[in-house]
């Protein structure tokens, strides 16, 4: 059960109905695009990112505890506690115009914020739409998944919505998300999207659920599973960071800086899409154009980090907290 991408640590079920679907629609163009992430998993710098994360807005709806937002964690990352800080439109547009003159392959929405509260939500995700992206990546938690939302995705076709779930009974998402009461209204918003997207008659966006298995949880993974499995094109088990800790261990690897760079809310570019990596600072969008800052000194230093293993503390608290919680 390979997962979409070379991590042991993720478990991925229906991984090859994304890649039929996608490779149906974009052909050899997506199957060149998946050869180079493998050829990044591998250390190989790009010669521009193959993927940008756009964390839209710095605020969410949920507080939960596996995240840098928990209230035991949120003191120690003051970025995290601005208020609604958000990009704006030009902004990604000029990010996504640089990334079209590259071939830019594969864009995020979505990361420490929940995109869906930014007001111009919809005009991002078209705006990569329309400038060729074949795998736009919308990462939310299904709160604000309204059927306006749901029909405009489908409307333009865009590629991929991500919801986190993490649950599957009230009571469990209570615990790992933080607000019980959601539960239903998340599925509910599911459902909908599901049949609006029916009705379309359409493929797109495909669905992908995940579940990051913990203390907490970890007893509904097979139940959850083998439901959506059923409902779901991609399921994705993750692995578990437990950020708060105090010891780490360095045994792990990370490529994202050899593909990947994430444009927070405040306009800094991280190098990955962990939380911790807000504490990078590789540059700053608008001021420096991307491909600036992807051959950049801090890129470079990071990646050299990386390769030999001298892991700051970002990473460690990201990588190298991770634990398995198996059926």
């Amino acid at each position: 059960m390979p997962g979409y991408q070379l991590d042991p640590y993720t478990q991925t079920y229906n991984t090859d109905v994304v890649r039929e679907a996608l490779t149906r629609r974009y052909g050899q163009r997506y199957l060149d695009y998946r050869e180079r992430w493998a050829r990044s998993e591998r250390f190989e710098v790009m010669p521009f990112p193959i993927n940008l994360v756009f964390d839209l807005i710095n605020v969410c709806n949920l507080k939960c505890p596996m995240c840098l937002r928990s209230e035991d964690l949120i003191d120690e990352y003051p970025e995290l506690k601005a208020s609604k800080v958000k990009l704006s439109v030009p902004e990604v547009v000029a990010a996504l115009d640089e990334g079209r003159e590259h071939g830019l392959p594969s864009v995020n929405i979505g990361g420490s914020g929940e995109c869906t509260l930014h007001p111009d939500f919809l005009e991002f995700c078209r705006a990569a739409m329309e400038r060729d992206v074949m795998e736009l990546r919308i990462i939310s938690n299904g709160i604000r998944l309204t059927p306006a939302i749901a029909q405009g995705l489908i409307d333009m076709q865009a590629t991929m919505l991500s919801i986190s779930i993490d649950a599957f009974s009230a009571e469990t998402y209570g615990k790992v998300r933080g607000k019980p009461d959601q539960y239903a209204e998340v599925l509910a918003n599911i459902e909908t999207f599901l049949d609006l997207r029916g009705r379309a008659g359409s493929r797109f966006p495909l669905l992908r659920v995940t579940f990051v298995p913990q203390p907490g949880n970890h007893h509904e993974r097979k139940a959850y599973v083998d439901h959506w499995t059923q409902r779901a094109d991609m399921v994705d088990v993750q692995v578990f960071s437990a950020y708060g800790a105090k010891q780490w261990t360095n045994d792990f690897e990370c490529s994202d800086p050899f593909r990947r760079l994430n444009v927070w809310a405040s306009k800094k570019v991280g190098p990955c899409c962990g939380f911790p990596g807000i504490d990078y600072d590789m540059g700053t969008l608008g001021p420096q154009t991307l491909m600036e800052i992807w051959n950049g000194e801090p890129m470079r230093q990071i990646r050299r980090e990386l390769l030999t293993k001298t892991y700051r503390q970002p990473c460690l608290r990201c990588q190298g907290t991770r634990t398995r919680y198996d059926d």
